[in-house]
């Protein structure tokens, strides 16, 4: 079977393999012997990379069907060497053309690799939400409490009063210590708050405080921390006991505790000396503490409605007394050394059980009120304080009253109703600055 040319696919001659055996010594090369030119890609690839064309004064590399003889050979020697040459260059060149395939090839690959084979989703990562810091709680709950004009660190801190009232809470939380320079504080009017604040203790600049209208029942020990506290308000409450600690507060000067569930007070009440006023009202009291007289600065002592037998005799001891409100008890008698409270402007025993007014009373100089309504006189000392303006004595059992009343030189209101007179001093008929004689 005859070789044939890979080129052409024609068989090759003999003349052939007999140039192959004499020029082609290391490497194999191929030459195509027909003289049409092929339609190949190696005389296509040479003509891409410009190879210059052969001159005319040059002998042709295409071939024809002739024989070639051996003779030409050695003369078409130029010929064989351009042959050579391009074959060699032929070779060379295909082992570039492999070399760019294969990094094509991996270049692909790799593409191929990276490349997704699906359209990927952005993944949903749930971040962890950073706990809220203290100054956020308390505008937090705040805002809940429908408090908005709060919303930075800054005014907080600045805030030197704050009313709760009507606010519905059930304590305050940790966080509303950062209420550094509150001077103000009014809880009123919260059904739902049972017990007292803790985190107040730590207003140290605290002067005024209001809880009323709650349903708490005991002040914590921890109050004594509220060294600056001058007002406190408890009010309408379900306070059954008072603290001992309560005493330590040196600055308190007015303390409220109307309408709440005490059945006594603590001696240590009364070693609170900066005291002005007090107000215990609408408790449960027998009694008043045996020391009430140690508040030596107290102005004001207001116990209505409570369940009083007694007035302790030291009560006298109060110098500074101007207001003295013991009405709606059960007091029958005022102890004898009531004389003494000189500056007592504003007496008001009503709605007890008093048959009668000690003497000494005429000694009260700057008594101006007396109010002795609905108790139980049948008469009334010859002498009465000097300087009254008011005097009301209704619902009593008066049968007569004393001419010295006539005397009374800055009397205005004298209200008489519903007693047993049958007839009154005529001194008071023509009493000019008498307004109201009832």
């Amino acid at each position: 079977m005859d070789t044939l040319c890979p080129i052409c696919n024609k068989p090759l001659t003999e003349e052939f393999h007999t140039f192959k055996k004499r020029f082609l010594s290391r490497k194999p090369k191929i030459v195509c012997n027909t003289i049409e030119t092929p339609k190949t890609s190696f005389f296509s690839f040479f003509r891409r990379k410009n190879i210059p064309e052969s001159n005319p004064s040059q002998p042709s590399l295409e071939r024809t069907n002739e024989k070639v003889e051996p003779s030409d050979l050695v003369k078409k020697e130029p010929q064989k060497n351009l042959q050579e040459n391009i074959l060699h260059k032929k070779h060379e060149s295909d082992k570039v053309v492999v070399k760019k395939e294969d990094t094509s090839s991996i270049n692909i690959k790799s593409s191929k690799e990276t490349a997704p084979t699906k359209e990927e989703k952005p993944t949903v990562v749930n971040k962890v939400s950073k706990p809220l810091t203290e100054e956020e709680k308390l505008i937090e709950f705040l805002q809940d409490l429908d408090i908005t004009e709060f919303t930075s660190k800054d005014q907080i801190r600045e805030c030197l009063s704050l009313d709760l009232s009507g606010k519905n809470f059930k304590s305050l939380p940790d966080s509303f210590k950062l209420f550094l320079n509150i001077t103000e504080l009014i809880i009123d009017q919260n059904a739902e708050l049972e017990q007292f604040p803790e985190v107040i203790s730590s207003f140290k600049s605290l002067v005024t405080l209001k809880i009323a209208h709650t349903k708490i029942t005991k002040i914590p020990d921890n109050i004594q921390k509220l060294q600056n506290l001058e007002i406190l308000k408890l009010n309408n409450n379900l306070i059954t006991s008072l603290p001992m600690e309560l005493s330590k507060l040196t600055k308190l000067r007015k303390l409220n505790l109307f309408y709440n569930r005490l059945t006594s007070l603590p001696e240590s009440i009364c070693k609170i000396t900066s005291l002005v006023e007090l107000i215990v009202s609408d408790n449960k009291l027998e009694n008043l503490p045996d020391e009430i007289g140690d508040l030596n600065n107290l102005e004001m002592l207001e116990a209505l409605n409570c369940q009083l037998v007694s007035i302790p005799e030291n009560l006298s001891e109060l110098k500074n007394l101007k207001q003295l409100h013991l009405s709606y008890n059960e007091l029958e008698a005022l102890p004898l050394t009531i004389n003494q409270l000189e500056n007592l402007e504003e007496l008001f025993i009503a709605e007890n059980f008093l048959s009668s007014l000690p003497s000494s009373i005429s000694g009260l100089k700057n008594l101006k009120k007396l109010y002795v309504y609905h108790n139980e006189l049948t008469s009334l000392p010859e002498t009465l304080p000097p300087n009254i303006v008011e005097l009301t004595l209704t619902h009593n059992k008066l049968s007569y009253l004393p001419d010295s009343i006539a005397n009374l030189e800055h009397l205005e209101t004298l209200m008489l109703e519903n007693n047993q007179l049958t007839d009154i001093p005529s001194g008071l008929k023509n009493k000019k600055r008498l307004k109201t004689l009832m």
